[in-house]
């Protein structure tokens, strides 16, 4: 057959005859009938031509035994006289309305490589995946290396009455911007296998998932695997993972035990009830030593007066500086050209490209029966909380790009919530004293690590407060009353009263407004979990932004807050605690 017969896959359509087309196998896949699943209803794949143009292909059982042994995976073949049909998928593997199909007339002979990816890879950067350009009823490829994996699960399928396992492993790449994959039964299987046998070897953990499904659960981004297309590849032989483990050692990104096998977490429920470390928040004030402590209170207020954002590095999480330079250009213009660039605080990213995004930094009131506190929660809990970016919420609000002390109603939103804190009590604390947060230079204050609003953990600690049996005057003596607070909010302190009446956004109830996130089985036909089937949040378990540098057990200085008595702002009173 001459070259100028074969025809590119982006110009046929259902108007052609007689036409053919040079390809690659990418995927094969069989299609079992819907009313008679033991039967095979056709056999399905993805080719790919030489401009790399994908389309979804068919062949029906009744004529598949003549082409069957052609069908290869990586086998390129010219395909003669095929039909175009409408791929009216609700989901298409690829993107791409027509379909290919066999029908008894075509001829199929093996050829000469076409050239490029034998296995088609076409990779969707992160930032894409993020910001919600991922196609929506098509799949995605991505590529990156391991981070952590999350506990393995088993959960059911109501509508199949079957049981199924996942994985939830969090990838990075190259600008160390993460999303997570959540894997599902053999894909669960293989990479966990796969972490086995890299244990205790000095290697990156290099992942790509191809045809997966981008999912998002409370504004957190999920590439799950698709039901059978979809294809795992771990450190597998292959150009583009070897080209992407060059480039790690090109950026200066050391293998660790964290970059080559994940750091294996609990969920944070049940770190949090498996702990012994539980205390009264007066109880934290008198420690001793370095340690991790879980506490549980109501979050009473939100204060704005540093604002609930910053601009922070994409590497450590630490707030940069834009710097004026002078440009490259300046010697060859003969005058001054000067440029902006940015500058992270943190010695880790010196001589570093610095990357930056905004970042949510909400500094909380939190009260117990025996004290108050003031807590930082960072980006990523309170993505967790919130289910929104700091540029989500900017996007749709505008006016708070020019006034970060004013609290929109989403972060308002959390005032009323009931939630246990992991929070860790480090040498700055022990030092400087818990109750005081006035020096200058905080880098190492104690600061959330993880937190969960779920309400049978909520339930669990608030016995374990119940049989602290604090005594009744003690409580009325460390109590703060909603209606204090209302008076300051003059002060740069939003509450529940005030919310209510200048935002209009009543208090939810806790377990409504910030549930666990509950990932549904995508890949299995006609399947819904419920919420209460899922308890555990993976995305929960989080680790805070390394050494952050804003306290988050801090009490305000003591200028924050003025006398009770004066007519114009009162004085938010902290009891002594009796010893």
């Amino acid at each position: 057959m001459e070259n100028h017969n074969i025809a590119m896959l982006r110009a046929v359509d259902a108007f052609q005859e007689q036409f053919s087309v040079k390809v690659r196998v990418i995927r094969v896949w069989e299609h079992p009938e819907r009313r008679n699943p033991s039967q095979l209803y056709s056999f399905d794949m993805i080719i790919m031509d030489e401009e790399g143009t994908k389309m979804e292909a068919a062949c029906l059982n009744r004529v598949l035994p003549q082409f069957r042994p052609s069908l290869v995976e990586k086998k390129c073949l010219i395909i003669r006289n095929p039909t175009i049909g409408f791929n009216n998928s609700t989901y298409r593997y690829v993107d791409n309305q027509n379909r290919l199909c066999f029908q008894g007339t075509t001829e199929v002979i093996p050829c000469e490589d076409i050239g490029g990816s034998p296995y088609g890879f076409d990779f969707l950067s992160f930032p894409d995946i993020l910001n919600s350009n991922a196609i929506s009823n098509s799949t995605v490829d991505v590529i990156g290396y391991l981070i952590r994996s999350f506990p393995k699960e088993t959960v059911n399928n109501k509508a199949t009455g079957k049981q199924a396992v996942k994985v939830t492993i969090e990838i990075s790449d190259l600008e160390g911007r993460t999303v997570f994959l959540t894997l599902w039964d053999q894909y669960c299987d293989k990479v966990l296998s796969f972490f086995e046998s890299i244990k205790g070897k000095n290697i990156h953990a290099i992942i790509i998932l191809q045809f997966g499904k981008v999912k998002w659960w409370n504004g957190v981004a999920y590439v799950n695997n698709s039901y059978t297309v979809s294809r795992l590849f771990c450190n597998h032989d292959c150009p583009e993972v070897d080209e992407f483990r060059n480039r790690l050692f090109e950026n200066s990104i050391e293998v660790s035990e964290s970059t080559s096998l994940g750091s294996m977490a609990k969920s944070v429920e049940e770190e949090i009830l498996q702990s012994k470390d539980f205390l009264n928040i007066c109880d934290v004030f008198s420690l001793k030593t370095v340690c991790k402590v879980i506490v549980l209170g109501n979050i009473l207020g939100v204060y704005k007066d540093e604002g609930w954002f910053y601009e922070g590095c994409n590497r450590c999480n630490k707030k940069i500086k834009k710097v004026v330079n002078l440009s490259e250009d300046t010697q060859e213009s003969g005058s001054a050209v000067t440029k902006e660039v940015l500058t992270c605080v943190s010695d880790r990213c010196a001589f570093k490209t610095i990357t930056s995004s905004l970042k949510f930094k909400i500094q909380l009131r939190v009260q117990d029966p025996s004290a108050s506190v003031t807590l930082t929660l960072f980006d990523r809990e309170a993505r967790k909380l919130l289910g929104k970016s700091v540029d989500d919420i900017l996007t749709a609000n505008p006016e708070f790009r020019s006034d970060s002390m004013k609290i929109p109603a989403e972060v308002d939103a959390l005032v009323g919530q009931t939630a246990a804190f992991k929070i860790d009590v480090t040498g700055y604390v022990l030092k400087y004293n818990i109750h005081k947060y006035d020096c200058p230079g905080n880098s190492e204050v104690s600061h959330i690590l993880k937190l969960t609003v779920d309400p049978n953990v909520i339930s669990v600690l608030q016995e374990k407060q119940s049989s602290s049996q604090i005594s009744s005057s003690q409580n009325m003596s460390l109590n703060i009353d909603a209606s204090e607070f209302e008076s300051q909010t003059s002060d740069g302190f939003k509450n529940s009263a005030a919310k209510r009446i200048e935002n209009n956004t009543p208090v939810s109830n806790m377990a409504s407004t910030v549930s666990p996130v509950s990932l549904d089985v995508t890949d299995t036909p006609d399947s819904m979990l419920a919420k209460d089937e899922v308890k555990r949040n993976l995305v929960q378990v989080y680790d805070v932004e390394e050494d952050s540098h804003t306290s988050a057990t801090k009490l305000q200085k003591s200028g924050d807050f003025q006398d009770f008595n004066s007519a114009e702002k009162r004085n938010l009173l902290i009891p002594k605690v009796e010893k």
